[in-house]
């Protein structure tokens, strides 16, 4: 066989820890209550009946591609149960806004997103009959998919359009 020797030392390209690190970032998921003007968090937790809740829901990823954000569903309880009772489903049907189906409710995604990882939405303030609690948690699921998503039946950010009904 032929080869070629060399005498010079074989040197090894080393990636720094920090590189390793930040190759491999979660995602950041992110549920704020906002300002009615959307430009800061609110920095009250209380709410009569006839406010608005100003939520915003977004996505951080340094070292990503772009993503779209989705809400799969939303749920607001009287405890941090997300299983317990009562419960009110505000979004379901992987992104539509249940509680604007209601008579008497405004509630609605705002019309354009304010960028591809945020999706904010208003929810008019209730309170559960049944229940003695003040505090109302809401979890809400939400999930990334590639910003070349077309809107489907899966992934959508929808509000009732009472017009219509639909």
């Amino acid at each position: 066989r032929y080869g070629n020797v060399s005498s010079m030392p074989l040197q090894p390209t080393w990636f720094p820890f920090i590189t390793t690190v930040s190759s491999d970032e979660l995602l950041v998921f992110s549920l704020r209550l906002m300002t009615e003007d959307w430009t800061t968090p609110r920095s009250s937790l209380v709410f009569n009946l006839g406010d608005v809740f100003y939520v915003e829901a977004s996505l951080e990823s340094k070292n990503h591609l772009p993503f779209l954000l989705f809400i799969d569903f939303c749920v607001a309880t009287s405890s941090a149960d997300i299983t317990s009772t009562p419960r009110y489903e505000v979004i379901a049907h992987n992104g539509c806004l249940m509680d604007g189906t209601q008579d008497d409710s405004s509630s609605a995604f705002k019309a354009s997103r304010p960028q591809a990882h945020k999706l904010q939405f208003m929810v008019d303030t209730f309170w559960f009959l049944d229940s003695q609690a003040s505090t109302i948690y809401i979890t809400c699921s939400l999930r990334a998919a590639p910003d070349t998503q077309t809107p489907d039946p899966m992934n959508k950010a929808c509000s009732y359009n009472k017009t219509s009904s639909r």
